[in-house]
């Protein structure tokens, strides 16, 4: 795998830094995996997302670009100068629903969106222009109004984030608990569970996006939730 790198700074997590493929559900696919970290569990999947449809993606985002801001409570969005960009949301329709299948073909994990409980949110498209950054901070919810949101499927379980370019300089996805950092890799996208396997928080998986300091940043990020994942993540006792 020439796109393998090392990217754990730690001489006890360069050991546990492994590149490897594993067989998924789409036929005749396997993926090209490099665990970044085992505990918690990073991985990085190389080459999920081709040019043409990350052209696509960017398209179909622009026109909705809004201000990113942060959720506090279960119904308010507040801006705030620890997040600096863009977001625009993508309903399942087209190629969207494409990649989403394809998140579900390769994690094992329902995305489904529908119109009851669903299991997973719409994809988030964020675009970080020059000194754009995200400082550190955790997926999941801390709050039961929050999950409520979102129609009773529960907290966000897994994180999956496309990366859409290489930045020029900065933007990388920073673990500041586990001492990683994760370069923008166009093609490529990190995954990572939020919860511990009883469904509590896994503090650990603490991340941040480093400030943009040539270029720019386009990732796209699907949260999976836990409705629907018990008999494909089943909890433990």
């Amino acid at each position: 795998m020439d796109k393998c790198l090392l990217r754990i700074r730690t001489s006890n997590g360069l050991s546990r830094h492994r590149c490897f493929y594993q067989d998924t559900r789409i036929p005749y696919y396997k993926a090209k995996i490099e665990r970044l970290s085992t505990d918690p569990e990073v991985l990085l999947y190389h080459d999920v997302i081709s040019d043409e449809e990350i052209e696509q993606v960017q398209k179909l985002a622009g026109p909705q670009f809004e201000q990113s801001t942060v959720r506090q409570g279960t119904n308010i969005h507040v801006d705030v100068d620890y997040r600096i960009s863009q977001t625009a949301w993508l309903a399942d329709s087209g190629l969207i629903a494409k990649l989403s299948n394809r998140i579900m073909l390769v994690t094992g994990l329902s995305v489904a969106l529908s119109p009851g409980i669903p299991h997973a949110e719409p994809l988030q498209v964020v675009n970080y222009g020059i000194g754009g950054l995200f400082t550190p901070h955790h997926d999941f919810f801390d709050t039961g109004g929050e999950t409520r949101f979102f129609g009773g499927s529960g907290n966000r379980m897994a994180t999956w984030m496309f990366y859409l370019n290489d930045v020029t300089a900065g933007g990388a996805t920073v673990f500041t608990d586990i001492d990683l950092y994760v370069p923008a890799t166009k093609g490529a996208a990190a995954f990572w569970y939020d919860l511990f396997d009883d469904g509590t928080p896994d503090f650990s998986t603490t991340h941040g996006g480093c400030p943009i300091l040539m270029g720019t940043k386009w990732v796209a990020n699907k949260w999976i939730h836990e409705a629907g994942q018990m008999f494909r993540r089943p909890c433990k006792d």
